[in-house]
This record gives structure tokens, C-alpha cells and sequence, in this order.
């Protein structure tokens, strides 16, 4: 995932959706206070950032790279801790919520989304476990030479006809510091 799209699904739409939730109420009962969605919403943004700086630096590393390696390590643990701020601040937290029905019924009722941010840490276990072999095969694979640029090597342009392989001759004695009148001698 992008940067820009890493800030619109970790930071923006989560905001939207805790202060819409804050200002309904479902018969009588508000399901978050200012304080919790206040809370909320600062750890969402915290992690949300570290995520997104993350994921740029990824997407700016070359693919197979330690750096690169290093960094999907990283951000697998940010995106841990950032399911953790859903659990431990209150945002997943719907216990014995009191519906009043009538002038005498009442309701009480859970919702338990625990294991649905249990499956997600699993997803990222399995994940981590993928970025740790990416960075093994970072650390093990031979480290390629960069090819040289046809400015740096100055005679990949010159084909090879004959007119042109003098040419190609000529420069390289040239670059070993012959004179033009040697490179002459030596010309067909």
C-alpha cells in the first residue's frame, strides 16, 4: 500500500468514522464520549503517521534490498501496535450497554470484536514471518555490480563497421595516451 492510501485507510477514515459514532446515538445510548474518541483518535494518529512515513520509505527502497527487508519488519510491528491502540483504547469496547426499550424494559447487550483484531495480529505474524525471510534472502543474495553507464564506458556507441572500428581503435589509444601520428601507423 502507498503512502497516500497507507494515511486515507490508517488516518482519515477512521477520524470520520469515530466522531460520526460519537455524535449518534443508537435509542438514548451514545455509543463514545468526546474523551474516549479524543483518546482514540490520538493514538490512531500517532501510529497512523509512523505508519504512513513507513510505507513511503518502503516504497522509495529498491525491491530485495535490506533496507527494503528492514523497513516491511518495521512497519509490521508499527501496524501491531496499531491494533493494539483499537483494543486497548476502548475503541473495539462494547460491554453491558443499557438500552432503555420502554418506561419499565430495559436491554442490555456485549459485542466481543476481540477476535477479529486477534485474527488480524495472526495475519501479521504470518506476515512477519514472510519479511523475515525477505530480509534472509536480502542478507544471502550477491550483491550485483552496477552495469557501467555508455557515457562511462565512452565506445558501447560507435557500431561496428569498419570505418567505424578505426574510430573505435583510434579513441581507445587515444585514452592510453598515445599520439595522433602513432594511431595512424597502426590504421589499415
Amino acid at each position: 500500500m502507498s503512502g497516500s492510501w497507507n494515511w486515507v485507510v490508517k488516518i482519515t477514515i477512521p477520524i470520520f468514522i469515530f466522531n460520526y459514532l460519537m455524535q449518534l446515538s443508537i435509542m438514548g445510548v451514545q455509543l463514545y464520549t468526546e474523551e474516549k474518541v479524543s483518546l482514540i483518535t490520538y493514538w490512531i494518529i500517532a501510529f497512523g503517521l509512523i505508519s504512513t512515513a513507513l510505507a513511503v520509505f518502503i516504497a522509495s527502497s529498491p525491491k530485495n534490498s535490506i533496507r527494503h527487508a528492514i523497513g516491511a519488519l518495521l512497519l509490521l510491528f508499527v501496524n501491531g501496535f496499531y491494533l493494539y491502540v483499537y483494543k486497548f483504547s476502548g475503541a473495539v469496547d462494547f460491554q453491558n450497554i443499557k438500552i432503555n426499550l420502554g418506561p419499565d424494559t430495559s436491554a442490555t447487550f456485549s459485542l466481543n470484536l476481540d477476535p477479529m483484531i486477534y485474527l488480524n495480529m495472526g495475519v501479521i505474524g504470518l506476515n512477519f514471518l514472510v519479511a523475515l525471510w525477505d530480509l534472509l534472502i536480502a542478507f544471502l543474495s550477491p550483491i550485483e555490480e552496477k552495469e557501467k553507464t555508455r557515457s562511462e564506458q565512452g565506445l558501447n556507441h560507435i557500431s561496428n563497421t569498419p570505418l567505424q572500428k578505426k574510430e573505435k581503435m583510434r579513441l581507445t589509444e587515444k585514452d592510453q595516451g598515445l599520439e595522433q601520428n602513432d594511431v595512424d601507423a597502426y590504421s589499415f
